[in-house]
């Protein structure tokens, strides 16, 4: 898949163009309280503050879809 995840900073990582799908992104939106960022010239969507344990729960439902 097209998700990483980093446990230092605990954010949730993907590249643009391959965005989560519609109610996931919105689910890890609303976890963190925070919308996605993105720097400016970085080819990636960095969702904050989502714990491994609903990053792994994610990657398991985006992993099922395929």
């Amino acid at each position: 898949t097209l998700v990483g995840y980093n446990s230092e900073t605990e954010s949730l990582v993907v590249p643009l163009g391959a965005e989560l799908p519609g109610l996931y992104g919105r689910a890890m939106s609303l976890m963190s309280g925070q919308l996605p960022l993105r720097a400016q010239g970085d080819p990636f969507l960095v969702y904050p503050m989502v714990s491994a344990e609903a990053a792994e729960r994610l990657y398991g439902l985006l992993v099922e879809r395929t």
